[in-house]
C-alpha cells in the first residue's frame, strides 16, 4: 500500500494563493471575452440586416436604371411628333372673351 501526502489546502500556501489569483484573473478575462463576443454578435446581426436592406435597394435601383434608356437619361432622344391639339370651335354665341 502506497502512502500519499495530503494536498496542501492551507490558505497560507503561497503556491495556492498564486494559483487562485491566476484563476480569478482568467475568470475576469473569460467574462470580458464573453461580453465582447456578445457585442460582436449584435453588431454582426445589425450589419447583416443593413447589408440585406442595401442589397434590396441596389436591386431596385438596378431595375430602375435598366428601364431607362441612356438617350432618355441624357435627354438626347428627339421628342416624337405629337399631333397638334385642334382648336376648339367657338360655341354659338361668340367667344368667352368680353368685347
Amino acid at each position: 500500500m502506497r502512502v500519499t501526502e495530503p494536498a496542501d489546502t492551507t490558505p497560507e500556501s503561497p503556491r495556492r494563493e498564486g494559483l487562485m489569483a491566476r484563476v480569478a484573473a482568467l475568470e475576469r478575462e473569460k467574462a470580458e471575452l464573453l461580453s465582447l463576443c456578445a457585442e460582436l454578435q449584435t453588431r454582426t446581426l445589425k450589419l447583416e440586416s443593413d447589408n440585406k436592406q442595401l442589397a434590396e435597394k441596389a436591386s431596385w435601383l438596378e431595375r430602375r436604371v435598366s428601364s431607362v434608356d441612356n438617350a432618355d437619361l441624357w435627354g438626347l432622344r428627339q421628342p416624337q411628333e405629337q399631333p397638334k391639339p385642334k382648336s376648339r370651335l367657338l360655341s354659338f354665341g361668340g367667344s368667352s372673351r368680353r368685347r
